[in-house]
Protein backbone atom coordinates (compact mmCIF):
# COMPACT_ATOMS: atom_id res chain seq x y z
CA UNK A 1 0.00 0.00 0.00
CA UNK A 2 0.90 3.24 -0.72
CA UNK A 3 -0.25 6.36 1.31
CA UNK A 4 -0.91 10.12 0.47
CA UNK A 5 -2.51 12.79 2.54
CA UNK A 6 -3.93 15.98 1.98
CA UNK A 7 -3.53 17.50 5.22
CA UNK A 8 -5.26 20.63 4.56
CA UNK A 9 -8.41 18.58 3.60
CA UNK A 10 -7.92 15.22 5.65
CA UNK A 11 -8.25 13.65 2.51
CA UNK A 12 -5.74 10.75 2.65
CA UNK A 13 -5.67 8.41 -0.34
CA UNK A 14 -3.89 5.58 -0.82
CA UNK A 15 -3.01 2.40 -3.89
CA UNK A 16 -4.50 -0.95 -3.23
CA UNK A 17 -2.86 -3.82 -4.74
CA UNK A 18 -3.79 -7.66 -5.24
CA UNK A 19 -1.86 -10.37 -6.62
CA UNK A 20 -1.64 -13.71 -8.13
CA UNK A 21 -1.06 -16.68 -6.07
CA UNK A 22 2.43 -16.56 -8.03
CA UNK A 23 2.91 -13.04 -6.75
CA UNK A 24 2.44 -11.48 -10.28
CA UNK A 25 -0.25 -8.55 -9.58
CA UNK A 26 -3.61 -8.20 -10.64
CA UNK A 27 -5.37 -5.58 -9.56
CA UNK A 28 -4.60 -1.75 -8.22
CA UNK A 29 -6.72 0.29 -6.91
CA UNK A 30 -6.62 3.85 -5.37
CA UNK A 31 -9.01 4.81 -2.66
CA UNK A 32 -9.69 8.28 -0.31
CA UNK A 33 -9.59 7.30 3.53
CA UNK A 34 -9.22 3.81 3.11
CA UNK A 35 -13.02 3.28 2.25
CA UNK A 36 -13.93 4.95 -0.87
CA UNK A 37 -12.98 4.14 -4.58
CA UNK A 38 -11.74 7.03 -6.29
CA UNK A 39 -9.17 6.83 -8.94
CA UNK A 40 -7.54 5.05 -11.16
CA UNK A 41 -8.42 0.94 -11.33
CA UNK A 42 -6.40 -1.40 -13.67
CA UNK A 43 -6.88 -4.90 -13.70
CA UNK A 44 -4.15 -7.71 -15.05
CA UNK A 45 -3.91 -10.79 -16.88
CA UNK A 46 -1.65 -13.78 -15.06
CA UNK A 47 0.84 -12.71 -18.00
CA UNK A 48 0.87 -8.70 -16.68
CA UNK A 49 -1.15 -7.69 -19.67
CA UNK A 50 -3.31 -5.20 -18.78
CA UNK A 51 -7.16 -6.32 -18.90
CA UNK A 52 -9.16 -3.31 -17.15
CA UNK A 53 -8.76 0.10 -17.19
CA UNK A 54 -10.81 3.12 -15.76
CA UNK A 55 -11.26 6.03 -13.55
CA UNK A 56 -13.73 5.66 -10.01
CA UNK A 57 -15.35 8.64 -8.80
CA UNK A 58 -17.12 7.72 -5.30
CA UNK A 59 -17.20 3.97 -6.04
CA UNK A 60 -19.05 4.90 -9.22
CA UNK A 61 -17.75 3.79 -12.73
CA UNK A 62 -17.44 7.35 -14.41
CA UNK A 63 -16.27 8.47 -18.04
CA UNK A 64 -14.11 5.41 -20.76
CA UNK A 65 -13.32 2.45 -19.27
CA UNK A 66 -10.99 0.12 -21.61
CA UNK A 67 -11.05 -3.48 -21.85
CA UNK A 68 -8.50 -5.56 -23.93
CA UNK A 69 -7.78 -8.90 -25.39
CA UNK A 70 -4.73 -10.60 -23.99
CA UNK A 71 -2.79 -10.25 -26.98
CA UNK A 72 -3.08 -6.26 -26.27
CA UNK A 73 -5.96 -5.70 -28.74
CA UNK A 74 -8.73 -3.28 -27.34
CA UNK A 75 -11.94 -5.36 -26.87
CA UNK A 76 -14.24 -3.07 -24.97
CA UNK A 77 -14.72 0.85 -24.85
CA UNK A 78 -17.53 1.71 -22.83
CA UNK A 79 -18.62 5.34 -21.23
CA UNK A 80 -19.98 5.55 -17.82
CA UNK A 81 -21.97 8.52 -16.02
CA UNK A 82 -22.39 7.53 -12.52
CA UNK A 83 -21.96 4.19 -12.61
CA UNK A 84 -24.80 3.72 -15.58
CA UNK A 85 -24.17 2.37 -19.35
CA UNK A 86 -24.45 5.40 -22.15
CA UNK A 87 -21.74 3.70 -25.17
CA UNK A 88 -20.55 0.53 -25.16
CA UNK A 89 -18.07 -0.50 -28.26
CA UNK A 90 -17.21 -4.18 -28.30
CA UNK A 91 -14.12 -5.06 -30.39
CA UNK A 92 -12.73 -8.59 -31.97
CA UNK A 93 -9.22 -10.03 -31.65
CA UNK A 94 -8.06 -8.76 -34.46
CA UNK A 95 -9.84 -5.25 -33.99
CA UNK A 96 -12.77 -5.36 -35.93
CA UNK A 97 -15.66 -3.86 -34.78
CA UNK A 98 -18.22 -6.55 -33.27
CA UNK A 99 -21.05 -4.60 -31.47
CA UNK A 100 -22.36 -0.74 -30.87
CA UNK A 101 -24.70 -0.52 -28.15
CA UNK A 102 -26.36 2.96 -26.78
CA UNK A 103 -28.27 2.11 -23.06
CA UNK A 104 -31.00 4.70 -21.65
CA UNK A 105 -31.21 6.32 -17.86
CA UNK A 106 -32.23 2.81 -16.26
CA UNK A 107 -29.12 0.88 -18.40
CA UNK A 108 -31.78 -0.68 -20.70
CA UNK A 109 -30.50 -1.16 -24.58
CA UNK A 110 -31.81 1.38 -26.70
CA UNK A 111 -29.83 0.70 -29.73
CA UNK A 112 -27.40 -1.46 -31.10
CA UNK A 113 -25.43 -2.41 -34.21
CA UNK A 114 -24.12 -5.66 -35.25
CA UNK A 115 -21.30 -5.32 -37.17
CA UNK A 116 -19.27 -8.13 -40.05
CA UNK A 117 -16.08 -9.69 -39.98
CA UNK A 118 -15.15 -6.94 -41.19
CA UNK A 119 -16.15 -4.45 -39.16
CA UNK A 120 -19.06 -2.61 -41.64
CA UNK A 121 -22.48 -2.72 -40.04
CA UNK A 122 -24.83 -5.36 -41.12
CA UNK A 123 -28.38 -5.10 -38.60
CA UNK A 124 -29.70 -2.33 -36.41
CA UNK A 125 -31.97 -2.58 -34.09
CA UNK A 126 -33.78 0.00 -31.18
CA UNK A 127 -33.99 3.77 -31.96
CA UNK A 128 -31.28 5.92 -31.80
CA UNK A 129 -33.23 9.28 -30.14
CA UNK A 130 -34.42 8.46 -25.69
CA UNK A 131 -36.21 11.93 -24.94
CA UNK A 132 -37.02 12.85 -21.18
CA UNK A 133 -38.68 15.89 -20.25
CA UNK A 134 -37.86 17.35 -16.98
CA UNK A 135 -41.00 18.80 -16.27
CA UNK A 136 -44.55 16.99 -16.55
CA UNK A 137 -46.31 19.98 -16.76
CA UNK A 138 -45.29 22.98 -18.56
CA UNK A 139 -47.83 26.00 -19.13
CA UNK A 140 -48.22 28.63 -21.96
CA UNK A 141 -45.26 30.45 -21.99
CA UNK A 142 -43.65 28.54 -18.91
CA UNK A 143 -39.80 27.78 -19.88
CA UNK A 144 -39.59 23.92 -20.01
CA UNK A 145 -35.74 21.59 -20.12
CA UNK A 146 -35.68 18.23 -21.98
CA UNK A 147 -32.94 15.78 -22.47
CA UNK A 148 -32.65 13.54 -25.06
CA UNK A 149 -29.69 10.63 -25.15
CA UNK A 150 -28.74 9.85 -28.55
CA UNK A 151 -26.88 6.96 -30.08
CA UNK A 152 -23.42 7.96 -30.85
CA UNK A 153 -21.47 5.27 -33.13
CA UNK A 154 -17.91 4.50 -33.63
CA UNK A 155 -16.25 5.99 -37.05
CA UNK A 156 -19.88 8.67 -37.37
CA UNK A 157 -20.87 12.13 -36.85
CA UNK A 158 -24.25 12.59 -34.72
CA UNK A 159 -25.84 15.13 -35.36
CA UNK A 160 -29.75 16.29 -33.74
CA UNK A 161 -32.35 18.68 -35.39
CA UNK A 162 -34.23 19.83 -33.53
CA UNK A 163 -37.72 22.33 -34.37
CA UNK A 164 -40.90 23.38 -33.64
CA UNK A 165 -43.55 22.42 -35.56
CA UNK A 166 -46.72 24.17 -36.77
CA UNK A 167 -49.04 21.74 -37.21
CA UNK A 168 -51.72 23.32 -38.60
CA UNK A 169 -49.77 24.33 -41.62
CA UNK A 170 -47.06 21.20 -41.31
CA UNK A 171 -43.90 23.82 -41.53
CA UNK A 172 -40.98 23.70 -39.36
CA UNK A 173 -41.12 27.14 -37.80
CA UNK A 174 -37.26 27.01 -36.06
CA UNK A 175 -34.70 24.37 -36.67
CA UNK A 176 -31.56 24.44 -34.39
CA UNK A 177 -29.15 21.89 -34.53
CA UNK A 178 -27.21 20.00 -31.42
CA UNK A 179 -23.96 17.71 -31.35
CA UNK A 180 -24.43 15.14 -28.45
CA UNK A 181 -21.81 15.42 -25.60
CA UNK A 182 -19.51 12.65 -24.19
CA UNK A 183 -22.11 10.47 -22.43
CA UNK A 184 -24.51 11.07 -25.40
CA UNK A 185 -26.58 14.17 -23.82
CA UNK A 186 -28.48 16.90 -26.04
CA UNK A 187 -30.18 19.53 -23.93
CA UNK A 188 -32.48 22.09 -24.59
CA UNK A 189 -35.39 24.94 -23.64
CA UNK A 190 -38.12 25.98 -25.21
CA UNK A 191 -41.40 28.29 -23.58
CA UNK A 192 -44.76 27.14 -24.89
CA UNK A 193 -45.94 29.28 -27.50
CA UNK A 194 -49.81 30.74 -26.79
CA UNK A 195 -50.37 31.30 -30.60
CA UNK A 196 -49.44 28.39 -32.27
CA UNK A 197 -49.87 24.52 -31.68
CA UNK A 198 -46.69 22.71 -31.90
CA UNK A 199 -45.53 19.47 -31.12
CA UNK A 200 -41.19 19.41 -31.48
CA UNK A 201 -39.78 17.26 -33.98
CA UNK A 202 -36.53 15.08 -33.05
CA UNK A 203 -34.38 13.79 -35.87
CA UNK A 204 -31.19 11.71 -35.74
CA UNK A 205 -28.15 12.48 -38.43
CA UNK A 206 -26.01 9.82 -37.85
CA UNK A 207 -23.33 9.73 -40.72
CA UNK A 208 -20.36 7.23 -41.84
CA UNK A 209 -17.52 9.04 -41.69
CA UNK A 210 -15.71 5.84 -43.31
CA UNK A 211 -17.85 5.30 -46.31
CA UNK A 212 -19.25 8.64 -47.15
Amino acid sequence: EIYQCDWSSDVCSSDLKWYYEDGSLMKVQEYINDSIEQGNYMYYYPSGKLKDSAYIINGKFHGKRFEYHENGQLYGLTTYINNKYRNAITYRADGTLEYYRAYNYAKNLMYVIWYDSLGSPIKYDGTPIYSWVQEEHYPIGKKFSIELLVADPPNCETEVTVSDWDIENNTALSETKYIPDQFNRVNYSRKQNPEKDMYILHIANIHDTITQ
